[in-house]
């Protein structure tokens, strides 16, 4: 029974075919009357002049409290200084600096935020990065000498130790969005903020993954951790998927039963709805997969890098993961790529 709501269209039916592993499949198309539009990442959603509370999302650690940002601006794209040459008839102006917020600003990457080191609570640590305590060929007092707002040093919960982000330099810390909840001060965390750590996660990567496409025509992505190293190449196919299926509720968050494979244990519950998501093909860069073509990706200026906590980044794949085995076998890949989708 399809919810409520949503109805076949019937002039899509397409006839019943067979499939080795899948046995039967009919594909028709679904119509809904609620068209709402997807709610904005934070990233499009802060302004000036408002107070917000930044909590650690994994222990909802009050992180930064009621601050007011003077001034709430985008940043340009990654690699934006690679490009200044193309700009100006002379000197590169900007040559060997950055762009660092000033006193009360909040700068808007398209993952991060950069805020100033005194607006955060007493409830972060600023320590060397794990690569540096491991490297032996540096002294351990040159190790111990990297100190609070420097950089190669990363942000950590005091409560629950989760990465929050890196400094950018001495007074400012770069964090990163799925790794924090900010509301508007006095707002209370939603159930799936609250509870739900995948969910949280996947609705970020398929909005955020939905505005930079519409802001800036970009179609391909690369999923990066904090190292550099490539996780997965993503290649958005459309953001106007309605998605019908029976959701997990409470112990997992991944869709199941779509396909028939899945079963559900009786405590379990399980809801039938119909979400918007965004459907993209995707390959996994993991154990040096796909050399060749990470490196033509790289050097096409078409391609966006996204760069995540390596953890957040080891988790999209498991949600991309988990959406494809929930599809039909015979609708699993394209090409060379597998298809999954992420729910808004």
């Amino acid at each position: 029974e399809l919810p409520e709501g949503v109805r076949i269209v019937p002039s899509s039916c397409q006839k019943l075919q067979h499939f080795a592993a899948d046995n039967l499949c009919l594909r028709f198309q679904v119509h809904t009357e609620n068209n709402a539009e997807f709610s904005p990442t934070v990233l499009e959603s802060m302004r000036a002049q408002k107070r917000y509370t930044f909590y650690c999302q994994s222990c909802k650690e009050v992180i930064i409290s009621q601050w007011e940002f003077i001034r709430v601006l985008p940043l340009p794209s990654g690699g934006w200084n690679d490009v200044v040459g193309e700009w100006c008839c002379h000197p590169d102006p900007f040559a060997g600096r950055k762009l660092l917020p000033r006193e009360n600003d909040c700068l808007l990457g398209d993952t991060f935020l950069l805020v100033e080191s005194g607006s955060f609570c007493d409830s972060v640590i600023w320590e060397p990065r794990t690569d540096l305590k491991k490297d032996k060929s540096l002294p351990t007092d040159v190790i111990g000498s990297i100190s609070k707002g420097k950089e190669n040093t990363t942000i950590f919960c005091k409560h629950c130790k989760s990465i929050l982000g890196e400094a950018a330099s001495q007074e400012t810390a770069k964090l990163y969005i799925t790794e924090l909840i900010i509301l508007p001060a006095f707002e209370e965390i939603s159930k799936i903020e609250l509870d739900h750590r995948s969910q949280f996660v996947e609705s970020f990567v398929a909005r955020r993954l939905a505005e930079l496409s519409d802001a800036k025509s970009i179609f391909r992505f690369s999923l990066e951790g904090l190292e550099g190293t490539v996780f997965a190449l993503l290649w958005l196919l459309n953001s106007d998927t309605l998605l019908v299926g029976c959701f997990r509720n409470l112990t997992c968050d991944s869709i199941s039963n779509v396909a028939g494979e899945n079963t559900l244990n009786s405590s379990q519950q399980t809801s039938y709805e119909a979400r918007s998501a965004v459907k993209v093909l995707y390959q996994p860069c993991v154990q040096n997969e796909n050399g060749n073509v990470i490196n033509i990706w790289e050097n096409d200026i078409g391609v966006h890098s996204l760069t995540l906590p390596t953890q957040t980044c080891s988790e999209v794949l498991q949600i991309l993961s988990s959406s494809t085995l929930s599809l039909p076998s015979s609708l699993r890949s394209m090409n060379s790529f597998q298809v999954a989708f992420l729910r808004l």
